[in-house]
C-alpha cells in the first residue's frame, strides 16, 4: 500500500494553500501516496476554484477519530481559525492557524495514523505574533515531541547537507562552532543517514574561513576546533574528511567524493542548495520519532494569491517522504507535548547528549 502522508498547508496567507491544491490536483503524486491534507477546507476549495483546478472526486473530509478507508486523498478540516485577511499579510491569527495544522499533523503521526508528515511554508513573523515562542518548524517539532537532539538535512538531486546551527545570527553561529558540538553533529548525522537512507555516510566537512584558513593565515578555527573534531570522529571509525574550502566542497560533493556535506552555519548550507536545486530540493528533519520533510522555500508573501506559485519543491518533499518511508525505522517512542513553549531552541549536538528515542545504536 502507498504510504499515508499528512500535508500541512503552512501559513494560510502565503502560497502554502496554493501549492497544496496544485499537488492535490496532480495525479502523478496521488498515484504514489495517500495524502491527508490538514487545513481549512473552504479555503482550499476557493483556492482550487480561483486556479480553475478540480479537486479529486475521491477527496474525502476525514474525521481523524475514524480509520482511513480507500485510496484518498483526504482532508482534515481545521475550519477557518482566523478572520479573512488579504493574501500576503501575516498576523497572529495566521500564525495560530499554521500552528494548529502542525499540531494536528504531529498528533496524526504520533498515533501512527500517517506514515510521515510533509510541511508547507510557515511565517516566523506570524508565529512570533501568535506567541509560538519558536523560530521555525524544526524547533517547534522538537518541542512537540520532546526530541532531545534534532537537526536539519537538505536533500538535492546532486548532494545532501546537514548544518551545525539553524536560525541564529551569524555572529552567534560562529560561537557555536566548537569541536564538541561539531563532533556531536558528525556522529548524529552519520547515525541518521544510516537509519534513513540505509547507506554508510562518507562525509566532507566545510571549513569556515577562506581556503579553510590556509594554515591559520585567514583564521584559526579550522586548526583549533574543526580539524580536531574530524580527527576524533575518524578515530572512532567514521568516514569523514576535511575541512575543505567552503567554496569548493559542494563541487566535490556533486562529483560524488562525498554523499553528505557538513556545513557550519545556515547560509553555508542553504545558498548552494537553492542556487543549484531550487524547487528540486527538500528539507528533512533528523532526530524525530517520525518522518518529516518540507519545502525548500518560504511563504512567498509577495506572490500569494496570484496563482503563480511553483509547487515543485512541495512535490520534491512528497517524493522524498515516499522514498524514505520504505527505509524508515520503527519502534520510536517518546512523550508528546502539544503546545507552544516560551523561548527559543537551538539544536544541540554536544557529545554528552543521548541520541533521540529509537536512535541508539
Amino acid at each position: 500500500m502507498n504510504p499515508t502522508l499528512a500535508l500541512t498547508c503552512g501559513d494560510p496567507v502565503g502560497i502554502g494553500p496554493e501549492i497544496a491544491v496544485k499537488c492535490l490536483a496532480n495525479l502523478e503524486i496521488l498515484s504514489t501516496c495517500r495524502l491527508v491534507v490538514v487545513g481549512d477546507a473552504e479555503q482550499l476549495r476557493q483556492t482550487a476554484s480561483s486556479l480553475r483546478l478540480s479537486l479529486p472526486q475521491s477527496l474525502q473530509v476525514w474525521d481523524s477519530r475514524s480509520t482511513l478507508e480507500g485510496a484518498g486523498p483526504f482532508l482534515v478540516d481545521l475550519g477557518a481559525s482566523f478572520e479573512p485577511i488579504a493574501p500576503g499579510i501575516p498576523s497572529a491569527a495566521s500564525g495560530q492557524s499554521a500552528m494548529a495544522a502542525i499540531k494536528k499533523a504531529v498528533s496524526l503521526a504520533w498515533e501512527r495514523k500517517v506514515d510521515g508528515i510533509v510541511t508547507g511554508p510557515i511565517s516566523k513573523k506570524a508565529l512570533h505574533l501568535a506567541g509560538a515562542g519558536a523560530t521555525g518548524h524544526t524547533e517547534i517539532l522538537a518541542r512537540l515531541t520532546d526530541s532531545p537532539q534534532v537537526g536539519m538535512m537538505f536533500v538535492t538531486p546532486a548532494f545532501k547537507v546537514v548544518v551545525l546551527s539553524h536560525h541564529v545570527s551569524l555572529r552567534n553561529a560562529l560561537d557555536l562552532i566548537t569541536r564538541d558540538r561539531l563532533a556531536g553533529l558528525i556522529r548524529f548525522a552519520a547515525s541518521e543517514h544510516r537509519r534513513l537512507f540505509r547507506e554508510e555516510p562518507r562525509m566532507g566537512v566545510a571549513g569556515l574561513n577562506p581556503h579553510a584558513g590556509e594554515d591559520s593565515l585567514f583564521g584559526d578555527e579550522e586548526e583549533k576546533e574543526i580539524a580536531p573534531a574530524i580527527e576524533r570522529c575518524r578515530e572512532e571509525g567514521l568516514d569523514v574528511w576535511g575541512p575543505y574550502p567552503p567554496d569548493t566542497i559542494y563541487l566535490r560533493a556533486t562529483r560524488k567524493e562525498f554523499n553528505l556535506v557538513v556545513a557550519l552555519y545556515h547560509d553555508q548550507a542553504t545558498i548552494p542548495v537553492k542556487a543549484s536545486a531550487f524547487g528540486k530540493s527538500a528539507g528533512l528533519t533528523l532526530g524525530l520519532p517520525f518522518l518529516r520533510t518540507t519545502v525548500d522555500h518560504g511563504t512567498a508573501f509577495d506572490i500569494a494569491g496570484r496563482g503563480t506559485a511553483d509547487p515543485s519543491s512541495l512535490k520534491a518533499a512528497i517524493d522524498l517522504a515516499v522514498h524514505l518511508t520504505a527505509n524508515r525505522s520503527s519502534g520510536s517512542s517518546g512523550s508528546l507535548r502539544l503546545g507552544p513553549s516560551d523561548g527559543s531552541l537551538e539544536p544541540s549536538f554536544e557529545e554528552s547528549e543521548p541520541l533521540p528515542p529509537g536512535q541508539q545504536e
